[in-house]
């Protein structure tokens, strides 16, 4: 939390009593989170081992298996994000070769988020103390891209599904503290 340099005994005073008052007092805070995207999940395929629940895919190591650096050089919808080339169903009566979790690297794109908060108490008396807040959350208003579908029968196999984190959202608030 850092207080603002306004107002009375601040860096940036009025010298008037009444505007001080307004505009000193303030706080601001922030939470900032970054995060490098989670490993991807199993790449299945189809298999015919009896008693299995489901198969790994073959990986090609001719193929990488991730498509163009950035979710954000295209349409996620219309990109793949995984090549769909790098993997094939397995051969019959086997279970595949990729590994159970992050298959050669790839990972859920990455996600930035940044909120803030800016608020003032008030003293109304000496007992109460009014707040008032103002709250952004994804303040900037980035979008998180996940939901890759993983499973190489699959249509989608390899393309993003969605946003997977909320629109910019903002609140105001006003409380009373005895």
């Amino acid at each position: 939390m850092y207080a603002l340099p306004f107002g009375k005994g601040h860096f940036l005073s009025t010298n008037n009593r009444i505007a001080d008052a307004i505009i000193g007092g303030w706080q601001l805070s922030g939470i900032q989170q970054y995060s490098a995207g989670t490993p991807l999940g199993t790449i299945s395929g189809s298999c015919n081992v009896p008693y299995t629940g489901g198969c790994y895919a073959n990986y090609g190591t001719s193929k990488q298996a991730r498509i163009n650096g950035s979710i954000g050089s295209g349409d996620p919808r219309t990109t793949p994000y995984l090549n769909v080339d790098a993997f094939q169903n397995t051969a019959p009566f086997t279970f595949g070769n990729t590994p159970r979790t992050m298959a050669y690297g790839p990972r859920t794109p990455w996600s930035l988020n940044e909120s803030f908060s800016l608020g003032k108490d008030f003293h109304a008396t000496e007992r109460a103390t009014v707040r008032f807040q103002a709250d952004a959350f994804n303040a900037f208003n980035r979008t998180a891209f996940g939901g890759i579908s993983t499973n190489i029968t699959s249509s989608n196999f390899g393309y993003v599904g969605g946003q997977v984190n909320q629109p910019r959202q903002l609140q105001r608030e006003a409380y009373i503290k005895f």
